[in-house]
């Protein structure tokens, strides 16, 4: 059940041998609407993809971003 994400919390970093693809925008509070800039926690799930890995790359009061990474050489 999302939020809470499960997901860690790199910032800026990125894991050796892992390139960041893409962010989303994500509400983070539980209360968001779907016709808000920021995707819902059911509408983010819809995006996940086998194979990708995701962190959080930036925290704020209500929403943050998840970034999708890829391995290098997938």
């Amino acid at each position: 059940n999302i939020p809470p994400f499960p997901f860690p919390n790199l910032g800026d970093y990125v894991p050796t041998g892992w390139t960041l693809d893409k962010e989303y925008f994500v509400d983070s509070s539980g209360f968001g609407s779907e016709e808000e800039s920021a995707l819902t926690a059911s509408q983010f799930l819809k995006e996940i993809k086998t194979g990708k890995g995701y962190a959080l790359t930036e925290c704020g009061q209500f929403q943050v971003y998840v970034g999708e990474y890829y391995k290098k050489g997938d």
